[in-house]
């Protein structure tokens, strides 16, 4: 693959290196299928998403001695469903973690960070949270992370603890970047915000009263104009008047005790033209706030909400079906193809940035949904030269013009 030199070509090339890194367990003279095309194979469903998409290409293949699963993914040879949970069980997802590295690497070289995302604080900002993907009370293994709802206990492999093996492990590559970590009031701990400044990272974190009680009762002692700074814009919104009231003290405690993590607190408090108040916002973070940063650091934290709606709502509603049970396996199975998925949302991404012809047809469609029908209806009926062939197809039925790769 990639010898068309388009993006996906590009993308799948990257897959494909990881992929010739997974063990094949398999002994013995009953290896009729590669690792390669069980992999490819696997991760194609959740590109197209479409979970009867081999199926449609191996009665294709009979039909016309051909298949979209070869000319767009590289599979040779298709293998059933179950041939393909058995190849990948065995496969730990750490195997595709150097496709997130390669990606990076990818995009750096394309120009897109240095192009709009570096924030107004000379950072990169990077937000964190935790989602559930399939969850069972029948289907589960001796892997399988779980949730204890006893007074009293923790839950094992909590979202606070998954955040910091990520920052010692996976997030130290891109310390050097300048990164700012954003998070719910969850992560606004002592000891995440420590292990996050140990790491090199800066952090703006959304910091609840209700949980932090001894950083409010030390704000709440304070005197506005004398250790609280105010500054008080107004704003109109096309339909009425809203007065957006900023304060911020520095060099406060996150909690009580002579060993508390000094960190500079600032709010945002929306208010209507009668002083009711709209909504409420407050963070913590270690840079020094000055009334000159605080409405940039302010909306630096607010942006925290992108993940939810943009990562973890896209993953559960927009057809990659995060909590559906694609086959759980015995041992890395469900973890696998959960990273698949992933990988293949970030491949979207990624072509909805770099490939026009993606884009234009996107954009034109509108809804996603409607986009992944069309390719789905497509791939089913028409054997496509490659992806470029594909999206041709799509402009060309639209009347849209060709941008190009």
């Amino acid at each position: 693959m990639g010898g068309d030199g388009s993006i996906f070509s590009t993308l799948i090339d990257v897959l494909e290196k990881a992929i010739r890194s997974f063990p094949d367990k398999r002994t013995g003279k009953n290896i009729h299928y590669s690792m390669r095309d069980g992999a490819l194979a696997g991760f194609s469903v959740f590109f197209m998403q479409c979970p009867s998409f081999l199926s449609h290409q191996v009665l294709m293949q009979q039909e016309e001695g051909n298949n979209n699963a070869r000319t767009l993914f590289g599979v040779e040879e298709i293998p059933t469903d179950p041939q393909i949970r058995n190849l990948l069980d065995p496969v730990d997802p750490k195997y595709c973690f150097p496709v997130f590295k390669d990606v990076r690497s990818l995009i750096e070289q394309w120009g897109l960070l240095e192009q709009q995302y570096q924030s107004s604080l000379g950072s990169y900002l990077l937000a964190l949270d935790a989602t559930w993907f399939h969850n069972s009370e029948v289907i589960h293994c001796a892997k399988c992370s779980h949730k204890d709802h006893q007074d009293g206990q923790k839950k094992q492999d909590c979202e606070t603890n998954a955040a910091k093996r990520w920052l010692a492990g996976s997030g130290s590559q891109y310390v050097s970047m300048g990164i700012t970590l954003l998070g719910d009031d969850l992560y606004c701990s002592q000891p995440f915000c420590c292990d996050a400044l140990a790491g090199g990272y800066h952090f703006i974190l959304t910091c609840k009263s209700s949980s932090h009680k001894y950083l409010s009762e030390w704000i709440e002692a304070a005197d506005v104009g004398v250790d609280i700074e105010q500054v008080i814009i107004k704003r109109w919104t096309g339909k009425e008047r809203l007065y957006y009231r900023y304060r911020f003290m520095n060099d406060v405690p996150l909690r009580e005790g002579k060993d508390a993590l000094r960190v500079n607190w600032c709010e945002l408090v929306i208010l209507d033209k009668e002083g009711n108040e709209r909504k409420r916002f407050g963070f913590a973070t270690d840079y020094l706030i000055t009334r000159e940063n605080i409405v940039d650091l302010v909306e630096c934290g607010r942006s925290r909400w992108k993940i939810e709606n943009e990562n973890n709502n896209t993953l559960k509603t927009k057809g990659y079906n995060l909590e559906h049970n694609f086959g759980h396996g015995v041992e890395h199975l469900s973890n696998l193809l959960l990273t698949f998925n992933i990988i293949a949302f970030l491949f979207h991404t990624l072509l909805e940035f770099f490939d026009k012809r993606y884009a234009l047809l996107r954009k034109s469609l509108r809804r996603r949904k409607t986009f992944f029908e069309d390719i789905r209806a497509l791939t089913r009926y028409w054997c496509f030269e490659g992806w470029d062939d594909l999206l041709r197809f799509m402009l060309r039925g639209l009347k849209l013009p060709d941008p190009g790769g």
